[in-house]
This record gives structure tokens, sequence and C-alpha cells, in this order.
């Protein structure tokens, strides 16, 4: 009997284990940009446990990992470097039933005049992408 039992436990523990977070995939998204076009963006989200990887691509540029990517209920916060001297761009997100609704928002590097958009928050609603069968 113990031995039966200790198999259901095992296994409901592997099947727990194995379920994707609601963040994990890949999303994209039109994103309205002030004063000019519209720009992809792509996020590859990768969660295991309570860590978070992934990169973020805007547009034509090189995709780069995220960077102080962490999970707190359902809500994701991670930031993209923009070097040394243009600062930070911070990312709120949370699944919803439409999509990854995500909020951001540029911060100037410490000590710079504050860049033109800096400050505003930009929403979007991004769409996983369906994986290929």
């Amino acid at each position: 009997m113990w031995k039966l039992v200790t198999a259901l436990v095992c296994a409901a523990s592997v099947a727990i284990s194995a379920q994707s977070s609601p963040f994990d995939g890949v999303w994209i998204a039109e994103v309205p940009m002030p004063g000019s076009e519209p720009v992809e963006f792509m996020i590859r989200l990768d969660v295991e446990g309570s860590e978070v990887k992934g990169m973020l691509q805007i547009g034509d540029s090189k995709a780069v990992a995220i960077e102080n990517a962490v999970i707190r209920g359902d809500v994701l916060s991670f930031r993209r470097s923009l070097g040394e001297n243009g600062g930070t761009i911070v990312f709120l997100a949370r699944v919803l039933d439409d999509g990854l609704r995500v909020g951001f928002t540029q911060r100037p590097a410490d000590g710079a005049p504050p860049s033109t958009g800096s400050g505003k928050v930009i929403n979007f609603t991004a769409s996983r992408m369906q994986s290929p069968h």
C-alpha cells in the first residue's frame, strides 16, 4: 500500500513540476511608438521554477537577453539595458485571456537628461506564437 501511495505522490509531483508557466513561449506584437510607425516586438520567455530567462527583439535589432526577470504572483517584470548612457527599458506583463498584456517605460541612465518619450508608459498586447506541429 505504501509503495502505491509513494508512487502516486511522486507522479503528482512530476506532473506539477512539468506544467509550464503561462509566461512560457514566444510572444509577438506590433507596438505603437509615439511619433513613428508601429514596431514589431518579439519576446521569448522560458520559465523554470522561479528562474526566468528570455530574449527581446525590437524591430530589426539583434535579440538581446532580458535582465532582472522576476515573477510575483501573476505579474512578470524584466528590464532591457540600452547601453551605458542609454538607460533602461522596464517591462511589466500579465497573461490574460487575449494575450500577454505588456506595459513599458524608458528610464534614462543615472545623471542623464530624459530622452524623448522617456517616462511615458506604452501598453500593448502580444499574441503567443503557435508552435509548428
